[in-house]
């Protein structure tokens, strides 16, 4: 339910690890080892107050961004942005050699980005577009302060 959350949690820089409902026992064990908080929209498992867990009440992305800035001081840097692997959850890193890219990334973005970066688990390619002015965009939008 809270796929697209742990996608933009991501975005935004945060250490964010996305369950389904499979195990969810172990989930639930493993957030209390890594010190983590739960985030859900499942009201029965929220009832449990024995774990650190937030209920989602809002099914749109923006507003449940807008939850975890005020419930949990969720802060938003321009300086994390896209620092983690958006897919996979890894802190990705520059690409040194911009060569090393060229046959990984459509011609237009190798000749018009400047800076590239991977990640180091999935291998996939980041640089910077005119999504990050959209995205900062949309969270001002949305009522999101957007600290530097």
């Amino acid at each position: 339910m809270l796929g697209r959350l742990a996608r933009w949690l991501r975005i935004l820089g945060y250490d964010t690890k996305y369950v389904t409902g499979e195990n969810r026992f172990n989930s639930i064990l493993e957030s209390l080892h890594e010190n983590r908080i739960i985030l859900t929209r499942d009201r029965h498992l929220s009832a449990n107050r024995a774990w650190k867990l937030l209920l989602i009440e809002h099914g749109h992305f923006a507003q449940q961004l807008l939850q975890l800035t005020r419930e949990l001081g969720l802060a938003v840097s321009r300086k994390r942005l896209f620092s983690r692997c958006a897919a996979c959850n890894t802190p990705i890193e520059p690409v040194v050699n911009k060569a090393d890219v060229r046959q990984l990334v459509p011609q237009y973005v190798y000749e018009t980005a400047g800076d590239f970066s991977r990640c180091p688990a999935c291998n996939r390619i980041y640089w910077h577009g005119t999504h990050r002015a959209l995205l900062l965009a949309d969270l001002e939008k949305a009522g999101i302060k957007i600290n530097e």
